[in-house]
């Protein structure tokens, strides 16, 4: 599996493509508005120094605050990352 990110890894590149590193760490408020109930699908994590915290959903959140942040209108960029959904996947369904 490693030589297959690294082929495609490899391929981004070459066409010009750049990773971005992105928290992995969301506010609570941010992912409850888009994703629905806090306690189906995103894992929330307790009070950290006054603000509710909790663990990405999936890699949109944070690249459109990037994008925001950096007043980016285009960009080539891929990016391989762990996401942390809270829900109960069935298997006959082909998620496991």
């Amino acid at each position: 599996m490693v030589k297959s990110f690294g082929n495609i890894i490899e391929t981004f590149k070459r066409h010009g493509a750049q990773t971005i590193d992105t928290p992995v760490f969301e506010l609570l408020d941010v992912l409850i508005g888009k994703y629905g109930e806090v306690g189906k699908l995103v894992f929330d994590l307790a009070d950290q120094g006054g603000e509710l915290c909790s663990l990405r959903y999936d890699l949109t959140v944070p690249f459109a605050r990037y994008l925001a942040q950096n007043n980016i209108k285009s960009i080539k960029r891929y990016r391989i990352a762990k996401v942390y959904r809270r829900d109960q996947p069935v298997v006959t369904k082909g998620r496991c």
